[in-house]
């Protein structure tokens, strides 16, 4: 390098999903010759890191219509869309009215009408699934509504978002002396 010179060069890292530590790197110089002001010849960045981890939940139902009498089970799929890891992931789902809780998958705990999973970790790009069975009530006559959630403990970057399925509605009708079937109406939060 000619005297009074420089040069500039480049290097691009990935930070790990799971990265929740701020990031520090050195960078060294040295030539043959002797240096008569080692003291300038290394050189520390630091770098804020940042999280943000895109939630979204998606539900579906089965037996879809179903008839009063009998059980409903609810499959939920959380996904995360990173970049980052999604820490304490927590979904809730409310049990709707109009039926009974009957078991749930996952670690689901039911207290008080609302179904509950601590999912802990869900990594950048992965997701998790859980089901909650209900039991529809035999006198109920209208359709069911029910809603999931799911969310970290702590705030991310990215706030959850939701998917939204277009609604769709059955024509089906009951054969005669059968009760009528019940279509289970799903129904997601705001965006925000």
């Amino acid at each position: 390098m000619a005297d009074g010179g420089s040069a500039t060069v480049h290097v691009t890292v990935h930070v790990d999903e799971g990265r929740t530590a701020d990031l520090s790197n050195t960078a060294g110089v040295a030539a043959d010759q002797g240096d008569p002001d080692a003291s300038d010849n290394a050189d520390t960045e630091t770098t804020v890191v940042d999280e943000s981890a895109d939630l979204s939940i998606t539900k579906t139902d089965a037996a879809d219509p179903v008839l009063a009498g009998q059980d409903l089970t609810y499959t939920l799929v959380v996904a995360n869309g990173g970049p980052s890891d999604a820490t304490n992931v927590v979904v809730t789902d409310a049990v709707p009215a109009g039926t009974s809780f009957v078991s749930a998958d996952g670690g689901g705990l039911e207290a008080g009408g609302t179904v509950t999973w601590n999912l802990g970790t869900v990594a950048g790009g992965g997701s998790a699934t859980v089901h909650v069975t209900v039991h529809v009530d035999a006198s109920r006559t209208a359709d069911l509504s029910n809603t999931a959630t799911s969310a970290p403990t702590r705030p991310t970057a990215t706030p959850p978002t939701t998917r939204r399925p277009s609604p769709r509605r059955s024509t089906r009708r009951p054969t005669s002396g059968s009760p009528p079937p019940i279509r289970p109406i799903r129904s997601w939060p705001a965006r925000t």
